[in-house]
């Protein structure tokens, strides 16, 4: 046989606890339910390196400005928007458990004293809308994360940064870059490193020096990117009741749940 058309094979013995070839592997994806389905491919990931992109103003008819607060809720492989990220006065399945576990198990809620406890508060999201450059492109992108403002210890999050520096001022109390603003805005550069030996990375955010007019970049833009802009909260998806007791079921031991729903009932 030709040596170029003999196959070749794995030399790698057999297991005998290997699963059938039917048997699907079980892939663990984290489950961001924060945005509806249909915007949940414009979230921008920031790659390692630079990305520069053009923050937009909040977008008519809006109640929200630039950048959303985001109330956001985990469970186990996931997150989603609690209710009064939209309406201040609704309330979550999470606040019935939390008062009911503050009652009845208070050493099992996280706390200083308990770091290992469960987490039933919600964590501080920015959410805002943003175009920048992808394969050549210009896009629409959705930049969602951390609001954390690091009163509590270590770095502040992404959206965190990204507002501080739009308000950053000269001796005289005037905003040193109108960021914002449709023609005199300027580009912003999130600069993503990790150190080596380190867990985690490291981001850093800068203004530039030139206008970006927002009608320039938006000359170069395809149409469905130009038309999937819209106020921010009409991108955000409302879990309802019970999906939310499903979440909380990866949280906590389902049987907690339904003693949980149960004392509701009473």
């Amino acid at each position: 046989m030709n040596s170029h058309t003999n196959p070749q094979f794995h030399n790698t013995p057999v297991s005998t606890e290997a699963g059938s070839p039917w048997e699907k592997t079980k892939i663990r994806r984290f489950e961001d339910l924060i945005l509806k389905p249909e915007f949940q491919a414009r979230k921008l990931r920031f790659p390692f390196g630079e990305t520069w992109c053009r923050l937009l103003p909040a977008m008519q008819p809006s109640t929200y400005d630039w950048m959303m607060g985001v109330h956001a809720l985990n469970f186990e492989g996931g997150r989603f928007a609690h209710p009064r990220t939209l309406s201040p006065s609704a309330k979550s399945v999470y606040d019935q458990a939390f008062a009911w576990a503050k009652k009845h198990h208070p050493r099992s809620l996280y706390g200083r004293e308990n770091r290992k406890g469960i987490r039933l508060l919600s964590d501080p999201l920015g959410l805002c809308w943003c175009i920048t450059k992808e394969h050549g492109k210009q896009v629409a992108r959705l930049i969602l994360a951390s609001g954390y403002n690091g009163s509590r210890g270590g770095d502040p999050g992404i959206a965190h940064r990204l507002w501080s520096a739009l308000q950053r001022r000269d001796e005289e109390g005037n905003l040193l870059h109108e960021v914002l603003d449709p023609l005199a805005g300027r580009l912003v550069c999130v600069s993503k490193t990790r150190p080596k030996g380190a867990t985690q990375s490291i981001y850093h955010v800068s203004v530039g020096q030139h206008p970006a007019p927002i009608h320039d970049l938006m000359a170069s833009m395809e149409i469905d990117e130009i038309e999937a802009l819209c106020p921010l909260e009409n991108t955000i998806r409302q879990l309802s009741e019970e999906e939310e007791w499903q979440a909380l079921s990866r949280l906590i031991a389902p049987s907690t749940v339904e003693v949980i729903k149960a004392s509701l009932k009473g």
